[in-house]
């Protein structure tokens, strides 16, 4: 097999999908490829990574991962069933440690389905399947999976080669990837929601005065700011990664980072219409807009999940 031949294959693999579970699967080959020498990849090792990845999605982010916006995935399906209502991500990333492995045998037991489909599919047209096992055991260009033996085992050669151009593979899953959930969200930064890149810079300086003498007091508790002076984000950074300067305010070290502090939370509700108005107050009529260079917008909804949320 040439290389030309194994990317225009992957490619294919990628095209024309309906929701994201090829993506998915594909970044979870390429990072065993990464990480492994050995050629077998276990069920339950892409179970785990499948929970792990569309956690964030659901329960910090709520990507669209379907092109039918009405189409519940399962994975999401069985996170939001696991959510009690309103729960926010700091709870959450506790319960999903010690959700993931009743997650995952729920997944490998009763839901073997969700998992066989990319799986089975992944492979296009370049795939010969044993009919009288349907989807259970099959072989194609890069892998043979076995069902009953819970395991994917890669041919050597397509392992070799994208083991040696890793970086070209993940590129063509990510630039697919990034292009699918943009014609089905309006949400910017969907590279960096993707966990692709946590990089993190720092407030620029000039915005970080800016946001310092808009107040001498707390922004939540409105005490007198002393010593430490806290910038927060008040939808946290962990949902929106990045420094808008709308979403920035001065706070004390309790409320920010204190047992009792909103930390990863979401502030309560009743603080948007004090944040409008400091934001009015501050940058004047300037609109509130998504430009693609700059900044990002924020958009305000009721959610039957965490009370509001942050397109």
């Amino acid at each position: 097999m040439q290389e030309y031949d194994l990317v225009r294959y992957w490619k294919n693999c990628l095209d024309k999908n309906n929701n994201s579970y090829k993506f998915v699967f594909a970044l979870v080959l390429l990072d065993h490829i990464r990480t492994s020498k050995h050629l077998i990849l276990s069920y339950e090792t892409i179970a785990d990574s499948f929970v792990k990845f569309y956690w964030d999605q659901t329960v910090v982010f709520k990507l669209n991962h379907a092109v039918n916006p009405r189409q519940m995935l399962v994975f999401i399906q069985l996170i939001r069933d696991i959510n009690p209502p309103e729960i926010f991500y700091k709870n959450a990333k506790s319960v999903y440690k010690n959700e993931l492995n009743e997650t995952r045998e729920y997944l490998l037991s009763r839901k073997m389905r969700t998992l066989r489909n990319p799986i089975s599919r992944f492979q296009s047209e370049y795939k010969v399947i044993d009919d009288s096992s349907g989807d259970k055991t099959g072989s194609g260009f890069l892998y043979h999976w076995d069902e009953d033996k819970r395991e994917i085992r890669f041919n050597e050669e397509p392992f070799r080669l994208i083991k040696k151009n890793l970086w070209l593979f993940k590129d063509i899953t990510v630039y697919y990837f990034v292009q699918f959930l943009e014609r089905n969200n309006s949400i910017p930064k969907i590279h960096k929601k993707l966990g692709l890149d946590n990089s993190r810079s720092a407030i620029k300086t000039e915005l970080r005065r800016i946001i310092l003498q808009s107040s001498e007091a707390c922004f939540y508790c409105e005490n007198e700011l002393r010593q430490e002076t806290h910038i927060d984000h008040f939808i946290p950074w962990s949902f929106i990664l990045e420094h808008d300067k709308y979403n920035l305010v001065p706070a004390c070290s309790t409320c920010n980072n204190g047992v009792n502090g909103k930390m990863a939370l979401l502030p309560k509700f009743e603080f948007i219409e004090k944040l409008t108005d400091r934001n009015l107050e501050i940058f004047g009529d300037e609109p509130l807009t998504h430009n693609k260079n700059q900044h990002i917008e924020l958009q305000w909804r009721t959610d039957r999940d965490a009370g509001y949320r942050v397109w």
